[in-house]
């Protein structure tokens, strides 16, 4: 039986609390989850920033006689954005596991790491409860988020409003939205995907790096993604997703504008088949563990 403890991340996140889910629910059966860290032989760290606190934490683990491994969220969006500042940390893990092509940005920085086991792998979604259903598409597209400005919220608005279409948020509730906007917070996994199955689009427009989950989520419910011109997007959704230049916010409500009035091309069911094998948390979450022991 082998002892694992999850760090949870310091600062709560609806993206991290999937990720931590999945890693539990799709675990060797002879994995046994603590509360205590002081009880685990292998810790996973969730990393989205903070290079210096969880560089102790590794030199804690590592001096203490356990091993970690590492899910790395963001890079160029911390403190410490060249991956020569994070060897030292991704070279004593088991396994880094990035929907970010740390590789990629190594090469770009000129650096190099031996020996180190890099897992490149997107986020997954649970296709038994987010699934496409026979409902009417009745609103335009679907966002989310607490941040109005790094996920682009209210340029949808606007475009949704000038195009006479209505929408629908899930997140920070705010009533300067305008009355097209019906706005949802704390919601179940199951009301999500039903109101994911009334768009037409979803959402993945956070500026800088991102993976946006719920993208993934509701292209697999029959939403189009609509995502900024960026390699880490491309990198997973290229075959789906509709993309736009990461621009201000008057160039990028133009742009959201343009794809209102077009409208979204339905999604295939061979597109939706195709999608779930690339997010299947079990597929993923297997070779993360795998890879862990």
């Amino acid at each position: 039986m082998i002892k694992a403890y999850i760090l949870p991340p310091d600062v709560p996140s609806w993206a991290v609390t999937r990720v931590m889910d999945a890693l539990t629910r799709h675990a060797p059966r002879d994995m046994e989850f603590v509360s205590d860290m002081g009880e685990a032989q292998l810790v996973i760290l969730n990393v989205i920033g903070r290079r210096d606190k969880m560089l102790r934490m590794a030199k804690w683990i590592v001096g203490s006689g356990r091993q970690y491994a590492i899910v790395q969220y963001v890079l160029r969006g911390t403190l410490k954005p060249s991956t020569g500042d994070w060897l030292p940390l991704w070279g004593s893990a088991k396994v880094v596991w990035s929907q970010l092509d740390l590789a990629s940005a190594m090469r770009q920085d000129g650096v190099s790491l031996s020996n180190w086991q890099f897992y490149h792998r997107p986020f997954g979604v649970d296709a038994q409860v987010f699934r496409c259903e026979n409902l009417p598409r009745d609103n335009i597209i679907f966002t989310s988020g607490v941040s109005t400005n790094a996920e682009c919220v209210k340029e949808a608005v606007e475009a949704a409003r000038r195009s006479g279409k209505t929408m629908i948020h899930v997140g920070k509730i705010l009533s300067s939205l305008g009355e097209h906007v019906r706005s949802y917070k704390n919601i179940d996994d199951t009301t999500m995907a039903r109101l994911y199955n009334t768009c037409e689009f979803v959402a993945g427009l956070r500026r800088g790096e991102g993976f946006e989950l719920c993208a993934a989520e509701g292209l697999i419910c029959g939403c189009r993604p609509i995502m900024f011109d960026r390699f880490h997007y491309r990198c997973w959704f290229s075959k789906w997703a509709r993309f736009i230049p990461e621009n201000f916010r008057p160039e990028t409500t133009d742009s959201l504008e343009a794809l209102f009035r077009q409208g979204a091309e339905p999604v295939s069911v061979e597109e939706r088949n195709e999608a779930m094998a690339l997010f299947n948390w079990e597929s993923i979450i297997g070779g993360f563990w795998q890879r862990c022991l």
